[in-house]
């Protein structure tokens, strides 16, 4: 029995370990989007995108850049997270 038990703790702590690994690209991943987003350039982008969809009479569709950054804001409000930091700290390692 105690086997059995050390195995399942081991696959806790390396499931656990996978999760925390994953969460962090996905939270870098996230701060890079809203790092560019919130450029220069990529505001520029975004103005290029809205113009894009007036001219095709699409004005309800939004581009890939806009539903990223959406997704990164909605990510950043649901864990607390400041992507400042996030890309302080991978500029770090």
């Amino acid at each position: 029995m105690e086997l059995e038990d050390k195995w399942l703790a081991d696959k806790y702590l390396a499931e656990k370990e996978k999760e925390e690994y994953l969460f962090g690209r996905l939270a870098l991943g996230y701060a890079k989007v809203y790092a560019f987003r919130r450029s220069f350039l990529g505001r520029i982008v975004g103005h290029l995108e809205r113009i894009y969809r007036l001219l095709t009479l699409r004005s309800s569709a939004k581009g890939e850049l806009t539903q990223l950054y959406e997704a990164a804001l909605s990510f950043q409000r649901e864990h607390d997270l400041d992507y400042q930091q996030i890309l302080a700290d991978s500029r770090k390692q």
